[in-house]
């Protein structure tokens, strides 16, 4: 369903999730695309291409987690490139259906690749306990890029996973988050596309 519809030089579309902000966010992460067209899944089924400018997306929440308080492992120069493990020591998930905090001395990290240019990938673990005492793992990988500030821009591609029913509603989401590095550690928006 058809809510509201913004042009920022191409026309961004939304459906019935966030608010403009967040729908604008998740529609920068795509590129390269010049319209919207609906079709249904029988002609994608037969060869045409569906072509969109922003996909339908729901905020899930906003996750933060803190890495600046311990050292930071570095082995340089190694066959697969120069890795840094990153100890996550604190962090949050908050959003409309969700509230939950990282667990204290559970491990939980960031394994770090260094590209060129100040680039890196990232691959990270981590466990959360809900306010109401659920668990929920979480891992992702995903790209950044250093910004003319000292910060990096990030995207990445988070899953969930719980054996809790009353939030077994993300074991099933495609996500994608935005962010960035901060002093602290990261700071991201995650969206279900």
């Amino acid at each position: 369903m058809l809510v509201e519809s913004w042009s920022f030089g191409r026309t961004l579309v939304t459906g019935t999730y966030g608010d403009f902000r967040k729908t604008r966010a998740v529609s920068s992460l795509l590129t390269g695309v010049c319209r919207l067209d609906f079709v249904s899944w029988s002609s994608v089924a037969y060869g045409q291409r569906m072509v969109l400018d922003a996909l339908p997306a729901e905020y899930i929440g906003t996750l933060t987690a803190s890495t600046q308080e311990v050292e930071r492992p570095v082995i340089s120069r190694g066959p697969f490139g120069t890795k840094v493990v990153a100890t996550v020591t604190g962090g949050t998930l908050v959003g409309p259906k969700i509230n939950a905090s990282l667990l204290p001395g559970v491990a939980a990290g960031d394994w770090v690749t260094m590209l060129g240019d100040g680039a890196f990938s990232l691959d990270v673990r981590l466990s959360f306990r809900t306010d109401d005492d659920a668990d929920i793992y979480v891992t992702y990988t995903g790209f950044a890029k250093p910004n003319g500030d000292g910060t990096s821009s990030i995207r990445t591609a988070p899953r969930f996973e719980t054996g809790d029913e009353r939030y077994a509603w993300l074991n099933g989401l495609f996500c994608v988050a935005i962010g960035a590095t901060n002093d602290e550690g990261v700071t991201y928006e995650i969206y279900s596309i």
